[in-house]
């Protein structure tokens, strides 16, 4: 993602809202990425490493995410969603 890019995530927050009106929403998961997307942006080839340490750094990362995402104090940026086509 650019920062100064207008058309970077252009009227995202309306994804959902759009296919609920046009399809019958099977099934949900949010899946994250609030913090994980941004904060290993450009840099995730640092930890693919099979170590120890690389392997405590991504524990956390997901951990903090996973429990903010529980709290309920931050939105969940991707969801993956199995839909219908409405009759």
């Amino acid at each position: 993602m650019m920062v100064n890019d207008p058309s970077e995530a252009i009227e995202s927050s309306r994804i959902l809202s759009s296919l609920k009106r046009i399809f019958k929403i099977v099934e949900s998961k949010e899946c994250g990425g609030t913090i994980l997307q941004p904060l290993l942006s450009g840099i995730a080839y640092n930890f693919l490493r099979k170590d120890a340490e690389t392997e405590r750094w991504l524990r956390l990362f997901f951990n903090v995410e996973n429990l903010l995402l529980e709290s309920k104090e931050i939105k969940s940026d991707f969801i993956v969603a199995v839909c219908q086509r409405k009759a």
